[in-house]
């Protein structure tokens, strides 16, 4: 909570979900806050539904953003989609231009350079 400015969870209504994890679902002014406790440990991510400049330099308009933490790693890291520009880019590097962008979701964390790409084989 200390990682984001002006954060105001709105706990009266949190929604929690069990089935082979437990998911608590936490409401926020800026977005939601995701708990989830399963056998791989516990992960709280925050998924922004607005972008808070403050947070991070490395924020560009139009992406989506969340920080993300584990029991095994607390310090909470900012991941975010990236750009159409950027998406191009790292898809070209790696020789996959010839992919359809809707068919790929590609975050990057700024903190560490690794990109994360994943592609959807749709028939």
């Amino acid at each position: 909570m200390r990682e984001i400015p002006g954060l105001e969870l709105q706990s009266d209504d949190t929604t929690v979900l069990e089935n082979e994890s437990v998911i608590v679902l936490i409401p926020a002014n800026y977005g939601s806050l995701f708990v989830t406790d399963s056998e791989n440990g516990r992960t709280a991510a925050f998924y922004f539904e607005e972008r808070v400049p403050a947070l991070d330099a490395d924020w560009p308009k139009g992406t989506h953003a969340r920080l993300r933490a584990t029991a095994d790693d607390p310090e909470p890291l900012f991941q975010r989609t990236t750009t159409d520009e950027e998406m191009h880019r790292y898809l070209v590097s790696i020789g996959a231009s010839d992919l359809r962008t809707d068919d790929v979701h590609m975050s990057v964390t700024p903190e560490t350079d690794e990109i994360d790409v994943t592609h959807i084989y749709a028939d």
